[in-house]
């Protein structure tokens, strides 16, 4: 016995996208179908029969204006352009940069270089940059040698590496 397919089942044909209502409205129709809904001038399903749509297409449209009045009236973004405060640049500032940069940031010298072209747009010779630092280190022994130590009971001391020498270091436990 032989079995075979049935003939496949006669299928409606879908309707055109044109014929459907809700695609037939136009932008503003939408709106002022939206802004009837939200202010209350008929029923959901008044509305969505007198414009000949479904009541789910209302309600979308309700969203839909519900969120372009959130946005409207939202607080505004903070610009990331927005200018913050204007600096003063002065040559005792851009040595002020040099020092933080390499005391603080622990960057090299080649570092230096590329943030000033980065970020100030300015280029800075290696040369300036060491002889900034070599200005400031009388200044540091002064200010070191001022240091009271006698009061220091209990110190911790390390060594580190400046410029590929040893320098010693120490602090006052206390203090930390």
């Amino acid at each position: 016995m032989c079995i075979l397919p049935s003939a496949a089942p006669a299928v409606a044909p879908i309707p055109a996208a044109s014929t459907c209502p809700a695609k037939l409205l136009e932008p503003e129709e939408r709106q002022d179908l939206a802004v009837q809904a939200l202010g209350g001038t008929g029923t959901i399903t008044a509305l969505a029969a007198q414009a000949g749509v479904s009541r789910k297409f209302v309600y979308h449209q309700v969203d839909v204006a519900q969120q372009a009045l959130a946005e409207a009236f939202a607080a505004p973004a903070a610009d990331d352009a927005a200018v913050l405060f204007q600096l003063p640049v002065t040559k005792k500032w851009l040595r002020q940069n040099v020092l933080s940069l390499v005391l603080n940031c622990r960057s090299s010298y080649r570092g230096v270089l590329n943030h000033f072209h980065d970020c100030l747009g300015r280029d800075i010779a290696l040369g300036t940059i060491h002889n900034i630092l070599q200005d400031a280190v009388p200044r540091a022994r002064a200010v070191n040698t001022q240091s009271a130590l006698a009061a220091i009971q209990f110190g911790l001391l390390d060594e580190i590496f400046q410029a590929q020498q040893p320098v010693l270091v120490g602090v006052d436990a206390a203090s930390t």
